[in-house]
């Protein structure tokens, strides 16, 4: 190291080319490893993972020969000495930033590739959590880049840990909403009312089909391709139905009036065969007639039906009403329709 150190002293133009000369030697040599032999090797794996991280490390490996390429050629630079200790604390907090950057594209392709395992063998607890432990590995890797760039630059770390308390409830306060959100996702990977693919019903408002569950809000898509992001803290705080539930087979409650005098038997089983044509309709559950009251104008009776997604709810009762009403006016069977007589007395 003394006569390293004396030879760039002596001779800086000289070692600046030199060591520009090994980096870019160093970036051929790290290409073709990588490429001709690394690759080749992982490529015969079933899995994307081991490629995607081949070409993370290999852009980190360049990366850190670029920073380290810099802080060989600072002495070269003949600096002054306040310049040369603040350029060279850039650059440790340089690769500081860049580890943490590698690290999170790392545990993006893992997380990417966990997603598509858990989804080809429909391991649907895995693949809800997939975004929430993204995010917050993620998060978790820009906090302790942080720590170590605040322990290098000599910060004192106790007084902040000491003073975590009075700053946790201020900064509670001043973000609540976002505090909440965060804990209604971490309620929301740990109780699971619903999973990403899940068909569900906020408030008896927002129906769709649920896509993403972050750690700070859930994204919906409605049967009209709209996106909805609703926070966490509303998912934990408010009615979710879950249509998908336990089954991914939903039933549907049809409800129609008949006139007094149809002879019901009659009606059930043509209401039934009226089903029979409609492929979404599930026939493992067979349709079902119920009648439910004597109303003023008619009996009311139910068709339940149970359909194979409850996202074919809508398409499944539009096909059903056009099929009803065909067969209630071929067989001439009426609906009655509210009706008043008004009696005038002189």
């Amino acid at each position: 190291m003394d006569f390293l150190n004396v030879f760039i002293a002596e001779k800086p133009m000289t070692s600046a080319i030199l060591i520009i000369v090994c980096v870019f030697l160093a970036i051929w040599f790290v290409d073709v490893f990588f490429e001709f032999l690394l690759e080749k090797i992982f490529s015969k794996t079933k899995g994307r993972f081991d490629d995607r991280a081949i070409r993370i490390l290999k852009r980190g490996f360049i990366g850190y020969l670029f920073l380290g390429s810099l802080y060989m050629l600072l002495p070269t630079l003949q600096l002054k000495s306040s310049i040369y200790e603040n350029a060279h604390k850039v650059l440790v907090m340089l690769f500081i930033f860049f580890s943490s950057f590698i690290a999170i594209q790392l545990i993006s392709a893992f997380f990417r590739e966990l997603e598509k395992t858990t989804k080809a063998k429909d391991n649907s607890t895995f693949y809800s959590a997939e975004p929430f432990l993204n995010s917050m590995s993620k998060l978790l890797a820009l906090v302790i880049g942080a720590f170590v760039m605040l322990a290098y630059l000599g910060i004192d770390l106790t007084p902040l840990i000491a003073s975590a308390g009075v700053a946790g409830a201020v900064l509670a306060f001043a973000a609540r909403d976002f505090v909440a959100n965060l804990f209604g996702g971490v309620s929301v990977f740990f109780d699971k009312p619903y999973r990403v693919g899940d068909f569900v019903i906020v408030n008896n408002d927002h129906r769709g089909e649920v896509i993403e569950i972050g750690a700070r809000s859930t994204k919906i898509k409605t049967r009209d391709n709209v996106l909805i992001t609703i926070p966490n803290a509303v998912m934990v705080t408010n009615a979710v139905i879950n249509e998908t539930g336990f089954d991914p087979s939903l039933r549907i409650h049809l409800p129609i009036l008949v006139a007094y005098g149809v002879d019901l038997d009659d009606i059930e089983e043509k209401l039934i065969k009226a089903t029979m044509a409609i492929k979404e309709v599930e026939f493992e559950r067979e349709p079902l007639v119920r009648y439910r009251s004597f109303a003023d104008s008619g009996v009311e009776l139910e068709l339940l039906v149970t359909i194979k997604e409850p996202k074919q709810k809508g398409k499944t009762t539009h096909i059903l009403i056009k099929n009803i009403n065909k067969m209630l006016i071929k067989e001439k069977i009426r609906i009655p329709y509210t009706s008043r007589d008004v009696h005038m007395h002189k």
